[in-house]
């Protein structure tokens, strides 16, 4: 067992293969209730804030025992859900920089109500799918779209504004830079070849600045794949007491670009 486990869609076979080098790898079974090409993405099915995995009741009444072994508290919700935007986006939120971004008013709750509660202002943009259309680093973020962009810069958060496209997504006529990503300490992996991607040189200055790597875990075009989360895994606790920060990524997965 390793110290943390990469939260992946179960349709993304390549990516948690290289993944899984150094991560225990958990894939998302599909939620019904959203559409079928992004069923299993994890920025449309769960939302991760500090040690709180939010997510509908429904999917994990079916699937809670997935969540067994992760160091986190699941946090089942009732909100409306559904295939159709904006029914979808209720756990499609953005965090970087210390504020959250998100469609506020279809927001789930149960994540509104936390975010209230530690105190982390809420920002309402017009993009939805903020999680999945952002590359949210600590405290500055890349994104294509306008909404999270002028709302982040608003917030006195760094922006790489990159172009749209150069992104698959099978079903759509693209992709997110977010949802062909994950960030795990200083480590930046992608779904995909960076070099790919039109804009791949802003990208790549913008990571090299705020000083991140990139690993690039499978060949060819950038993929979205949903985002990847990283969750500590519970038997991380008992491990010796000089355990890595959380700026220190473990062994790396796939192949650094």
């Amino acid at each position: 067992m390793h110290e943390y486990t990469a939260i992946v869609s179960s349709s993304a076979n390549d990516a948690a293969d290289a993944l899984s080098r150094g991560f225990d790898v958990l894939r998302l079974p599909c939620d019904h209730l959203l559409a079928p090409p992004v069923a299993s993405h994890p920025d449309m099915i769960v939302s991760l804030v500090g040690n709180r995995l939010f997510m509908h009741e429904e999917y994990y009444e079916n699937n809670r025992g997935l969540f067994d072994g992760l160091d986190v508290l699941t946090v089942p919700g009732v909100g409306a859900r559904g295939k159709n935007y904006p029914l979808d986006v209720g756990y499609n939120v953005l965090f970087c920089g210390g504020y959250a971004f998100a469609l506020s008013d279809h927001t789930a709750p149960e994540i509104k109500e936390y975010l209230e509660e530690v105190n982390i202002p809420l920002v309402n943009v017009k993009q939805g799918y903020a999680a999945c259309s952002t590359l949210a680093l600590e405290n500055s973020l890349i994104t294509a779209d306008g909404s999270v962009a002028d709302a982040a810069e608003r917030c006195g958060i760094p922006v790489t504004r990159i172009k749209n496209g150069g992104i698959t997504l099978p079903g759509y006529d693209t992709g997110f830079i977010g949802g062909a990503s994950g960030v795990m300490g200083r480590m930046v992996y992608f779904s995909g070849n960076i070099d790919s991607h039109p804009d791949a040189e802003k990208i790549r200055r913008h990571l090299d600045a705020d000083g991140y790597s990139i690993i690039s875990l499978t060949d060819g075009e950038l993929t979205d794949i949903g985002g990847i989360k990283f969750v500590k895994n519970q038997t991380s606790l008992t491990m010796n007491s000089a355990l890595p920060s959380t700026d220190t990524a473990p062994l790396p997965a796939g192949t650094k670009t």
